[in-house]
């Protein structure tokens, strides 16, 4: 699928194919042991990271920066509530740096935006 653009006077829409799904398996490849997954939209050098169900987000910390690297990704970003915010940035506390630099709104709610980034 290619990308494109619409816009008239009130809206500005973009439409890329860069999305990418994270399955998460306790062992390699048993489909039967499948955890878990989260999407990741690219944006440039730029990860808004989404959908995250399950536990596996957690269990995959060790190797979230590689996931990144190999993505070309210098961050991981997306609102998310309070308590998953604090949560976040504690289970990433060794592999990550984790920065709340702006608060926002979504689906008619206030919410941090945390940015994650590789230490």
């Amino acid at each position: 699928m290619s990308s494109f653009e619409i816009n008239d006077d009130d809206l500005h829409i973009e439409v890329e194919s860069k999305l990418q799904q994270v399955r998460i398996y306790e062992r390699r490849g048993n489909p039967d042991n499948y955890k878990s997954a989260f999407q990741i939209f690219e944006y440039g050098d730029r990860g808004m990271a989404y959908s995250i169900n399950g536990d596996g987000f957690y269990m995959a910390r060790k190797h979230l920066a590689e996931l990144m690297r190999r993505l070309g990704l210098a961050t991981l970003e997306g609102y998310v509530s309070d308590a998953h915010a604090k949560l976040i940035t504690r289970m990433l506390r060794d592999t990550c740096t984790v920065t709340t630099p702006q608060r926002g709104e979504c689906a008619g709610r206030d919410f941090p935006w945390i940015v994650v980034r590789p230490i």
